[in-house]
C-alpha cells in the first residue's frame, strides 16, 4: 500500500517532513549557567546583586544547531514557492504550526520559542514580515504514527470571500441579568 500525504485544500501553502534532528529553538545554543551570581560594580567599587532580577546563560560552543536548521528548512520552502510569494504586506495570514518531537523534549521546550523559530524562517520567502500572521494555531506532540521529529506548516490567506478558521472562536463572552 502506498501512502501520499495532501494539503488541506484551503490551505495556500503548506511544507513539512518527518525524520531528521529537532526542530531547535533560538534559545538553544543557550544553557543556565547554575551557581553563580551577577553582580555589578559601579565606578566607586560598590556592588550590586543582579541575581535576582537576570538568569545567566553561556552560549554553547560550536555551531548552532539552529542556523543549520533554518539553512536546511529555508532550503525546502524555497523549492516550493510559486509567483505568487512573497506575500505581500497587505495581505493578512493564518498559520498552523505542528511539531512532532521525542517525548523527552516535549515538555522541556516552549511552543512560544519553537513557533517563533519557524516562522522566522518563512520571513522575505513566503510572507514579507511575520507581521502579517493574524492568527497562529500552534503545536507540539509526540507523533504516534510516526515517532520522530518533523513538522508540518500550513498558511492560508485571510480575504473577505475566506473566513479565518479561527473567526467564530470565543474565549469570552457577556452574560446580562437584570
Amino acid at each position: 500500500m502506498k501512502a501520499i500525504l495532501k494539503k488541506h485544500p484551503e490551505l495556500d501553502f503548506f511544507i513539512g517532513f518527518i525524520g531528521g534532528p529537532e526542530i531547535p529553538t533560538k534559545q538553544d545554543k543557550f544553557k543556565p549557567l547554575m551557581g553563580y551570581k551577577a553582580i555589578l560594580e559601579d565606578e566607586e567599587g560598590k556592588t550590586t546583586d543582579l541575581s535576582e532580577e537576570f538568569d545567566l546563560y553561556l552560549k554553547k560552543k560550536g555551531k548552532s544547531n539552529h542556523q543549520d536548521f533554518e539553512t536546511k528548512f529555508k532550503q525546502q520552502i524555497k523549492e516550493n514557492l510559486t509567483d505568487e510569494h512573497p506575500y505581500k504586506k497587505s495581505v493578512k495570514l493564518e498559520v498552523i504550526v505542528s511539531i512532532s518531537m521525542q517525548e523527552k523534549r516535549l515538555n522541556s521546550v516552549d511552543i512560544d520559542n519553537l513557533i517563533k523559530s519557524v516562522l522566522d524562517c518563512f520571513n522575505g520567502l513566503v510572507y514579507e514580515d511575520d507581521s502579517q500572521i493574524v492568527s497562529v494555531l500552534g503545536r507540539k506532540d509526540v507523533n504516534g504514527y510516526f515517532p520522530r521529529n518533523g513538522i508540518f506548516v500550513g498558511i492560508r490567506k485571510i480575504i473577505e470571500d475566506k473566513e479565518s478558521w479561527f473567526k467564530n472562536i470565543k474565549l469570552a463572552y457577556f452574560e446580562y441579568k437584570n
